[in-house]
């Protein structure tokens, strides 16, 4: 009832047109932040719509290490295995969601990141 009362009393285009502008908008901060402070050896992707982003970590980093130390600093990434039907295959990548965090957080939690990484990096 409440998607029909959407549906039928909302602008839905207007809606999806907001939506689409605010995550677009999110995005674009995630990755700029990204460009700004990841090191140049941690690749992702550039997204053409969704809510995620996928990092590429180094061989030289440890995925579930650095969900860990990232965690401990109030970073929550989903590790990539997570997303492999073969439950014993192994993946260096995290997805990053931009569709929650404030933009303060998405600023901080890349910076955050960024900080991991390299500390990473920097051990090896």
């Amino acid at each position: 009832m409440l998607t029909y009362r959407f549906m039928t009393e909302k602008n839905l285009d207007a809606h999806i047109a907001g939506i689409n502008t605010l995550y677009r908008d999110k995005c674009a901060l995630m990755l700029s932040t990204l460009d700004a402070h990841m090191p140049k050896s941690v690749t992702y992707s550039r997204p053409e719509g969704g809510l995620f982003i996928w990092m590429t970590l180094p061989d030289s980093i440890d995925m579930m290490t650095f969900v860990r130390k990232a965690l401990e600093q109030g970073v929550a990434v989903v590790p990539g295995n997570t997303f492999l039907c073969d439950t014993e295959g192994s993946i260096n990548a995290v997805r990053l969601n931009y569709s929650t965090p404030s933009d303060a957080d998405i600023v901080r939690g890349c910076e955050i990141l960024a900080s991991v990484a390299a500390e990473m990096l920097e051990a090896k």
